[in-house]
């Protein structure tokens, strides 16, 4: 992503829009990637490897209020 680091984007977005349920959409799946997006205020994060269905899922399950976090 140009400009901005996204980890940075993620966490100046958590402070500015403390209400904003944000979900990262990455190419990185690691398991160290997903736990700074969700320190840095991520509600969930999905891979761009996921089948759509998973990406829909995941945004349905942010949407209805639980943080997501299927991948620990």
């Amino acid at each position: 992503m140009p400009g901005m680091d996204p980890l940075a984007a993620m966490q100046a977005l958590a402070v500015a829009c403390p209400g904003t349920r944000a979900i990262i959409y990455s190419g990185h799946d690691d398991q160290a990637f997903v736990d700074h997006a969700v320190d840095a205020g991520a509600w969930g994060c999905v891979s761009k490897h996921d089948e759509p269905e998973a990406i829909l899922r995941a945004v349905r399950e942010v949407a209805a209020g639980p943080t997501l976090d299927s991948r620990r």
